[in-house]
């Protein structure tokens, strides 16, 4: 490819795979700090709490979305490892969360709801970014690069000659 940085190829079943990899990921960060943050580590966790359009009326549970959106997003930039791609997967985990919402529960009708959702795309799609961005600006390691050779002992003498010549 010409002109290019990265040579892509279009492979369906690789970013099928990573739009489930990554969904799982969120779903199960979800699920941890629902369990630890809004219903204890003595009460089971219901599936009414990550799939309920009226769950997040309660402001524990919000707090949960909230804070698993920038883990996930940690997690959706390990897994893609694309700047560019991070509110494609961001978008797609939420629109999925939608759907599985929908058929659960049924349509998802508070404000509520599409807030804190909303919001959870921008911190997922922003902390994926700043994860690629950064994994991307990390030091390049290349093998096999020699290292500057040495002056020989002749060149060093030559180098005193010529600055004891230019200072008389």
């Amino acid at each position: 490819m010409d002109g290019q940085f990265r040579f892509h190829v279009f492979d369906p079943a690789l970013i099928v795979l990573q739009i489930c990899g990554v969904q799982l990921l969120y779903y199960l960060v979800l699920a941890v700090l629902l369990h630890l943050i809004a219903v204890g580590p003595d009460t089971p966790l219901s599936l009414s709490l990550l799939f309920s359009g009226g769950a997040l009326k309660h402001w524990k549970v919000k707090t949960a979305y909230l804070l698993a959106s920038p883990l996930a997003g940690g997690l959706l930039g390990w897994v893609v490892g694309r700047a560019k791609q991070c509110l494609d997967f961001a978008a797609t985990i939420h629109v999925i969360h939608i759907g599985i919402t929908w058929l659960a529960t049924g349509f998802p009708r508070t404000i509520a709801w599409w807030v804190v959702n909303a919001a959870c795309v921008a911190l997922t799609s922003s902390a994926g970014e700043y994860i690629c961005i950064n994994i991307n600006l990390g030091s390049i390691r290349v093998k096999g690069v020699l290292k500057a050779p040495r002056p020989s002992r002749t060149s060093q003498k030559l180098k005193a000659r010529v600055s004891d010549a230019h200072e008389r």
